[in-house]
């Protein structure tokens, strides 16, 4: 589950979906024999915490393949097109004779590539400390898209300014909505499901050295009753040996006197 959180590679996730109803067998079989008091409140908290896991796994699930889908299909692409459209703009400006909004193109063109590095940097680490620097890369964006917007570009350079703005928002929002995602995926992973899985272990841990030390309590108890028994036993033949060596006696004598 924490490799899926990380990766997003659904390989990882099939495999935790697999061990989950194995693991909620177990504990239902356990919560059905297990007599022990002290053990089954335990089984109880076991799977009062494992239901709480599973829920918010579904959770994460969700989370991460909107994540996923926001990178596949939108930042991705866009972030890669609006280069191309970036460096066409500048190059109608140039051909224009605006001097003044080639230079600004360039400076776009720069921010933008520093906006998709910090947010590659932040979604492909699970890094908050890079979220600042990608907000104010997306700040700075904005900034020098109002300045080409005010370079008065004419003809093609004008409607390729148009695409580029609307590309800059989609952008713009599919990270806003990726980031928020991960955040999330990290809240839980690192949060409540971390704190249950903790949980759990510890649980499964004392049910497990509560069984072997009676387990052990048992053994001594049995050795104890074996030793004793052996010694009734050798109390008995003794006992024994006795009572025949008596009885042969007195038959001994019951008919060697009369004779």
């Amino acid at each position: 589950m924490r490799e899926y959180a990380v990766s997003g590679n659904e390989e990882d996730a099939a495999k935790a979906n697999k061990a989950r109803p194995e693991l909620a067998a177990v504990i239902e079989t356990a919560l059905k024999e297990i007599k022990n008091p002290e053990r089954l409140a335990k089984m109880k908290e076991i799977a009062e915490e494992f239901e709480k896991y599973t829920k918010n796994f579904e959770k994460l699930s969700v989370l991460r393949r909107e994540q996923v889908a926001q990178i596949r299909d939108i930042l991705d692409p866009t972030g890669a097109k609006l280069r191309l459209d970036l460096d066409e703009l500048q190059n109608a400006a140039v051909k224009d004779g605006n001097s003044n909004a080639a230079i600004l193109a360039g400076a776009v063109i720069e921010q933008i590539m520093v906006a998709r590095l910090n947010v590659n940097k932040m979604l492909a680490r699970h890094d908050e400390s890079v979220r600042e620097a990608a907000d104010k890369a997306f700040v700075d964006v904005q900034t020098a898209m109002t300045g080409l917007g005010e370079a008065g570009l004419n003809g093609a350079a004008s409607e390729l300014f148009a695409d580029v703005s609307k590309r800059v928002e989609t952008y713009q929002k599919a990270y806003e909505t990726a980031a928020h995602d991960m955040h999330e995926v990290d809240t839980l992973v690192n949060g409540e499901m971390r704190k249950s899985g903790e949980d759990i272990a510890v649980r499964a841990a004392e049910i497990k050295k509560s069984g072997i030390d009676d387990e052990h309590k048992l053994e001594l108890e049995t050795v104890e009753m074996i030793g004793s028994g052996q010694d009734f036993v050798l109390v008995l033949s003794l006992v024994g040996v006795m009572l025949g060596t008596v009885l042969a006696w007195l038959i001994g004598r019951g008919i060697s006197t009369p004779i």
